[in-house]
């Protein structure tokens, strides 16, 4: 497996960065059902193609698996938008509304309203089976089984940008899960044995669960260690979180 020391040695990774429209939608997802929703944007060191990476990174990575997938098919995807942009949105919810939000996006995107989004997989709740649609060319499709306790949505990259105010209404209304209901969704971080230089650590912190002067404080700290060339032993505890911050990189902390 590609480690995250050798993604960071490239310049089209370090400029990955997320859609200003994607936060947003996001962040008011995340306001919507407070404590109930895992969202992550940007790929873990698992995804070597695809939206969750950007077009750049795809057309110039030496990990990318497939060159053609996601930079190739609508005019958007081959040249719009920010070559750094990652368009895609992974949505981990309780299971009633994970399955709720999957059977309206399917409607949506079904109706001819939506052909910003490109692809979506999650799991309608009735069988083991992978629910999906490919939007483009506009048949059914299926992902990996992960996607049956997750929704993805890939947004084309020309069109990621756009106010997605649809898209939030298509997720969330006629809802009839409570804001209130108790989480039971968990993601499983990898258990990774993670030793090397500050500068490392520093690519990885990206603080979106700490307030900004913290954040910068322990920046400054380990900064100083760069300068006098010490390097930092991490815990496994900070390599999960180390993980977490780089799959939840682009998300609004809820």
């Amino acid at each position: 497996m590609v480690t995250y020391l050798q993604l960071a040695t490239e310049q089209c990774y370090r400029d990955e960065t997320p859609v200003p429209a994607l936060i947003t939608l996001t962040g008011r997802l995340k306001t919507r059902y407070p404590g109930m929703l895992e969202i992550g944007m940007r790929g873990d060191n698992e995804h070597l193609d695809g939206y969750h990476r950007s077009r750049r990174w795809v057309q110039q990575s030496q990990f990318c698996t497939n060159r053609f997938y996601s930079v190739s098919r609508t005019p958007g995807d081959q040249s719009g938008g920010n070559d750094n942009w990652y368009t895609a949105i992974d949505i981990g919810a309780p299971q009633q509304l994970l399955f709720q939000m999957c059977k309206r996006l399917d409607a949506g995107i079904r109706s001819g309203r939506f052909e910003k989004i490109t692809e979506w997989y999650g799991n309608f709740g009735d069988d083991l089976r992978v629910d999906g649609y490919d939007n483009i060319s506009n048949h059914l499709a299926i992902s990996d089984s992960s996607h049956l306790t997750h929704l993805h949505m890939s947004f084309d990259r020309g069109r990621a940008n756009e106010n997605h105010d649809d898209v939030f209404l298509l997720l969330t209304e006629g809802d009839d899960v409570s804001a209130d209901e108790v989480w039971d969704y968990t993601i499983s971080s990898p258990s990774l044995a993670f030793s090397g230089p500050a500068e490392e650590w520093l690519k990885y912190t990206v603080q979106t669960d700490r307030k900004m002067d913290e954040a910068l404080a322990a920046i400054a700290a380990l900064d100083a260690k760069i300068s006098a060339g010490a390097t930092v032993g991490l815990t496994e505890d900070q390599v999960r979180a180390i993980v977490r911050q780089e799959i939840d990189r682009a998300t609004v902390a809820a």
